[in-house]
């Protein structure tokens, strides 16, 4: 974490083994982008939903330009947190893992099971591509919350003219 320079990487600190385990991470006023999802639905909109993915590509780009690469491994819309000015920030690297080729913990299923790419439940391991796999997943997140937004602020006929 701390090797990787990024505005969109959630910012370590430091950390303490006693009395207890914690880490000292960069504070993220407005909580995850899942629960903002849950909570206030309503207020996400075209522009603020391309802002969040734009920003959630450009933490998983660092992650992934870092020599050697970083595999997130579980990438999902809890792991995603949202600054006092509206930036997401990519947290979480729990199960995050420098990649190599070949290597057992790759190989392992990890992560949340609706953000998993098909090759993962298959036995292929984790890749980069398996992180823009969840990304994926995340910006049909925000692609379903915008629609509903739309469907109930119009009749189904104006919601057809829309698209």
């Amino acid at each position: 974490m701390v090797s990787v320079e990024s505005k969109n990487i959630v910012r370590f600190y430091g950390a303490s083994v006693s009395p207890y385990l914690c880490m000292v991470l960069e504070l993220c006023e407005r909580g995850s982008v899942y629960d903002f999802l849950k909570k206030f639905p309503e207020k996400l909109s075209w522009p603020l939903a391309i802002h969040f993915g734009s920003d959630m590509a450009e933490g998983m780009a660092a992650l992934h330009a870092h020599s050697p690469p970083i595999v997130h491994r579980d990438l999902k819309s809890m792991n995603l947190l949202i600054t006092k000015k509206w930036d997401v920030k990519v947290c979480d690297f729990g199960l995050s893992r420098i990649y190599q080729q070949n290597l057992e913990t790759f190989s392992r299923i990890c992560g949340t099971m609706a953000y998993i790419a098909p090759e993962m439940i298959s036995g292929q391991g984790a890749t980069k591509a398996s992180d823009v796999y969840a990304m994926g997943i995340v910006l049909w997140e925000f692609l379903y919350v915008v629609m509903k937004n739309l469907m109930q602020n119009y009749s189904l006929k104006e919601f057809l003219i829309l698209l």
